[in-house]
């Protein structure tokens, strides 16, 4: 379809869950559909949540508009619905009150999506310019950041609205027109509908111009802070804090070259880089219990009897959903990017000698639990 997901979730691939953030609107389906496409070849599990505002004599149709279209994706959807406040100003209200909804169907492990996008990026960063921000607030929407008791990201900031409608017309898409969005009370509004389109006229890239500023500043607010932030994610760990000498060693895990994977050790624990993500790993591997439990619909369509847990020793093959051939486990962790030194602990499961679930992960193709079948889901846990 000329625009994909997979880099995304093959690099932020560990969450336990994705909460998508489903409006109904032109930008927001294509995050669906480009979520529903990621899931037939990655592991993913997905949730579409729809979050109307009252506002609209139209809500109840949206709604429903919603669930159909999560329901013909196969991805569940759930509702939720903010009364209509009078207030002055609407827009904050609804944005927080909208935040406060989702952020309360994540938990531990989870993230949310939402589909945010260049020309989103360029608004947020003239509106903060305007109200006089610093280089905090001109560097915009992140890309990811830790959120409720997850952490929300928008995989589609980099692309502008226009690429978007364009994936959208050639998916055929259906979507809503929410009315409130072309009202220019609304100061986002105004700047989208009134001073970006002359912006544009003179300057066409300038979403992509000013997405690229965002990123300097954020940057330019990061850099001096990397030692607080060691310090302080290796204190919420409950590790002692390395000496001085070895926290300045640890600049390497930030400046090397993206293909290595540095490594700095202090105490019982070490500090990890692997594709551009930083890991705390303890010398001491705990063990890890198996819990198994009886779900409808979901899970091994097996009995317990027949299973055997193992490891990896290497050659390793299994059919994953929807495929007709056999994939290598090894560049299947290649492509989840599963840190090397987490691979050897990965539990398999096998029914006699084939290699039926890799736990956390993916079951084989023809060993899923049906609609109306209970299934065994297995988890780790330490």
């Amino acid at each position: 379809m000329g625009l994909s997901l997979n880099d995304f979730f093959n690099q932020h691939g560990h969450a336990r869950r994705y909460v998508i953030a489903y409006s109904g609107g032109m930008d927001s389906h294509v995050l669906l559909a480009l979520c529903a496409e990621a899931a037939k070849t990655l592991p993913l599990s997905l949730v579409a949540v729809h979050v109307a505002h009252g506002a609209s004599p139209h809500g109840e149709s949206w709604i429903a508009h919603c669930k159909l279209v999560a329901t013909a994706y196969g991805i569940p959807f759930q509702c939720e619905v903010l009364p209509e406040i009078p207030q002055k100003n609407k827009e904050d209200y609804w944005r927080r009150a909208r935040y406060e909804k989702l952020a309360a169907h994540l938990q531990p492990d989870d993230m949310l999506l939402t589909a945010h996008h260049a020309d989103d990026q360029a608004e947020t960063v003239l509106l903060q310019l305007l109200r006089g921000a610093g280089p905090k607030g001109l560097a915009g929407m992140p890309a990811i950041k830790p959120f409720a008791k997850g952490q929300h990201a928008r995989p589609l900031l980099s692309f502008s609205r226009d690429v978007l409608r364009k994936v959208a017309e050639q998916l055929s898409l259906k979507w809503i027109e929410d009315e409130s969005n072309t009202k220019i009370d609304f100061a986002r509004n105004y700047l989208r509908h009134e001073v970006i389109p002359l912006l544009k006229k003179r300057w066409p890239a300038m979403s992509q111009t000013i997405s690229r500023s965002a990123m300097h500043c954020a940057k330019a607010g990061e850099a001096p802070n990397w030692r607080l932030v060691l310090r302080q994610w290796i204190a919420d760990h409950g590790y002692p804090l390395p000496s001085a000498k070895k926290m300045e060693s640890m600049q390497a895990l930030l400046t090397a070259k993206p293909d290595r994977n540095p490594c700095v050790r202090f105490g019982d624990v070490s500090i990890r880089r692997y594709q551009d993500q930083l890991y705390l790993v303890p010398d001491e591997v705990k063990e890890q219990k198996l819990i198994a439990t009886r779900v409808l619909g979901q899970g091994l369509r097996v009995s317990l009897d027949e299973l055997a847990v193992r490891y990896r020793k290497g050659g390793e093959r299994i059919q994953l959903p929807h495929h007709t051939h056999h994939s290598d486990l090894k560049k299947l962790l290649q492509q989840w990017r599963v840190p090397p030194w987490q691979r050897a602990t990965i539990p398999l499961l096998y029914a006699g000698e084939t290699l039926v679930a890799i736990v956390g992960f993916v079951i084989a193709e023809g060993w899923q639990a049906g609609a109306e079948q209970l299934g065994w889901v297995v988890r780790a846990c330490a």
